[in-house]
């Protein structure tokens, strides 16, 4: 199964998860799904989809049916001459709104209905099923997902700084998240690290994640500070680029004004490495990189913080990165963590 944002609007994460337990199904996250849609601690949680078409199909390949739950299941970034949807695969689609039905990819049945309303419905229809069967299924998806994530921890500790000295991102995001309390709430706009930061979360709770599906730089900060407001000034840790936060360090004066223990980690590789993978994507290798990259000069980003009358640190290895987000979120007050990563290689 495939799971939309539509599915955490309509409140059928728990449905979601009850059927996907009944057939011993594994559930994929829409490419770049803006909230929590199903739980990431869930051994049949797989992940979300990329944002590319030749891994979204490689993902599919050998797959008899999908089920598409939500609008827009196989949204890419950047163009490839590859079909996402492998052909002869059964889409089966289910939405709220009937023009989303086969918009982009054909279904071999659409449905349109309330996802949690409709799962509900479902679930009754399946009682029969061997609870044995799903039970082994249900084994063998919770041993790939722990293998998985111990690969994942195994390219951390072997991935190396960069030739600037600068931390890798991979294991920065590891420690980042390890030093977060249980269901901390994460507003997501580190666009670079963002698989990272999705592959190492883990929560329960509905709503305890936040991104912007659709892009748009300098989200992050501000919608961080909000979300802080609008749950009686609960802490938040906000994950940003170093390109995202120049577009909108104002917030931290509202941060700073309404006393908000809002935590913003900046994972900073001095530039806006999205646009530089745009250009390689489009076979532009001597396309001008005018303002693409954040240095000659670089921006000092704790004395920009202090200079709104947050608390601010640079850290420059990965241990110090952990004991920094523990001591910030110790602190409850609006901290900025200036993470120097290092860019991998683009194009």
């Amino acid at each position: 199964m495939v799971a939309g944002d539509e599915v955490a609007r309509s409140g059928a994460t728990g449905a979601l998860a009850a059927l996907a337990e009944r057939l011993g199904c594994r559930v994929y996250g829409t490419a770049m799904h803006s909230t929590l849609v199903f739980p990431t601690d869930h051994p049949l949680w797989a992940g979300a989809l990329p944002a590319d078409a030749e891994q979204v199909r490689a993902r599919l390949a050998g797959l008899h049916s999908v089920l598409l739950i939500g609008s827009r299941g196989f949204m890419t970034f950047g163009y490839r001459e590859t079909w996402p949807v492998p052909p002869g695969l059964r889409l089966l689609h289910l939405s709220p709104a009937a023009e989303d039905i086969g918009r982009t990819y054909p279904a071999s049945l659409g449905l349109v209905g309330d996802p949690r309303a409709t799962l509900e419905a479902i679930l009754p229809l399946l009682s029969g099923i061997d609870e044995t069967e799903t039970g082994k299924l249900i084994e063998v998806a919770r041993e790939q997902a722990e293998q998985q994530l111990r690969r994942l921890r195994e390219r951390a500790r072997a991935a190396r700084p960069g030739e600037d000295g600068r931390m890798h991102p991979l294991p920065a995001v590891e420690a980042l998240l390890a030093a977060l309390p249980p269901e901390t709430m994460i507003v997501d706009e580190g666009v670079t690290n963002d698989p990272y930061v999705r592959a190492f979360h883990r929560v329960r709770r509905p709503g305890r994640f936040l991104y912007s599906r659709g892009g748009g730089l300098g989200w992050g900060l501000p919608a961080a500070m909000g979300v802080s407001l609008g749950r009686d000034r609960e802490p938040v840790v906000a994950v940003v680029g170093d390109g995202s936060f120049l577009y909108s360090p104002q917030a931290l004066w509202t941060a700073v004004r309404e006393g908000l223990p809002v935590v913003a980690v900046v994972m900073n590789n001095r530039g806006y490495l999205i646009l530089r993978r745009f250009l390689a994507e489009m076979r532009a290798p001597d396309a001008p990189r005018v303002g693409l990259d954040i240095a000659d000069p670089g921006v000092d980003l704790v004395s920009v913080a202090r200079g709104f009358g947050a608390g601010a640190v640079r850290v420059d290895n990965v241990p110090e990165l952990g004991e920094a987000v523990r001591a910030a979120l110790a602190a409850a007050r609006p901290t900025v963590i200036e993470a120097q990563v290092t860019a991998p290689p683009v194009g």
